[in-house]
């Protein structure tokens, strides 16, 4: 058990839309660092919302907005040809993403999920995968269907809306404005914008902050576990599209409060 200052925007009895709370909050993990409880035990579910009463909608972006899998493949397999080793299918690549590009070198080089390799290794991986990937920006990259339309959708509404990845900051915003997606957001939480990452709370709740949004009126869509698991941390409701990663598992797995088909499906659930 370790302790922290507390991050959440609407922890103490002065609601406020910043971090503000100087109390400290224990804060516990699980075997493999999971983050799962600020005090008490982490809910199996998120309490039951209107949602009617949503007032900020986040979205996780590989696998639930994006289909950027080709593109970290094509990245992963001219790494791994540039050291001499043989390529990977396209599907096991993208059952390593969903943690950050480390974690996807990482076990692109061991050839299995959670891998792990010299470190010196991992620095010329990660030195190589980097600098193709940053080459064509977006030109293996795909929305998912629905995404556009739901996004407007919630546009026009007026919903304030956001992004929170464990992709890093300079690919994050490079590809949201490719993509044309960056209008759409009042903030961006990336995976090097904090010390910490999903399933981690912490960039959830940076993310209320900067819309101005509380935490239990915050929806969060994703597509993995670790998406889920970041918001019941946070305390938000959590739905999730069965299309992602989810690294490689399937999504009827997730303990979601409701899988939608789409963001189109969800836009229309949110803004009738």
């Amino acid at each position: 058990m370790i302790a922290g200052a507390c991050l959440r925007p609407d922890c103490c009895e002065e609601q406020q839309a910043v971090p503000h709370c100087k109390r400290v909050h224990p804060v516990k993990y699980d075997a493999k660092g999971f983050f799962f409880a600020i005090g008490t035990e982490l809910p199996k579910e998120s309490p039951n919302r209107n949602i009617a009463d949503f007032r900020a909608v986040l979205f996780d972006l590989d696998g639930t907005l994006l289909h950027t899998v080709p593109e970290l493949a094509h990245a992963a397999n001219c790494m791994l040809a540039e050291l001499g080793r043989p390529p990977l299918p396209e599907a096991l690549i993208g059952s390593f993403v969903g943690r950050g590009i480390r974690r996807t070198v990482s076990s692109s080089l061991a050839g299995v999920r959670d891998g792990e390799v010299d470190p010196e290794l991992l620095a010329r991986g990660l030195a190589i995968f980097e600098r193709v990937y940053s080459e064509h920006p977006g030109s293996r990259t795909e929305f998912f269907p629905g995404v556009m339309e739901g996004l407007e959708r919630l546009h026009a509404a007026g919903m304030p809306m956001g992004v929170v990845t464990n992709k890093a900051g300079r690919f994050t915003l490079q590809l949201l404005e490719i993509m044309g997606l960056a209008r759409f957001f009042g903030a961006v939480v990336s995976g090097d914008t904090l010390a910490v990452q999903k399933p981690r709370p912490e960039p959830l709740w940076h993310a209320c902050a900067q819309l101005g949004a509380p935490v239990a009126e915050t929806l969060f869509i994703g597509d993995s576990k670790h998406d889920v698991a970041a918001g019941r941390a946070a305390g938000c409701a959590v739905w999730c599209v069965p299309y992602g990663y989810n690294e490689g598992e399937p999504a009827q797995s997730l303990a979601c409060d409701r899988m939608v088909a789409s963001l189109a499906e969800a836009a229309a659930l949110i803004c009738p």
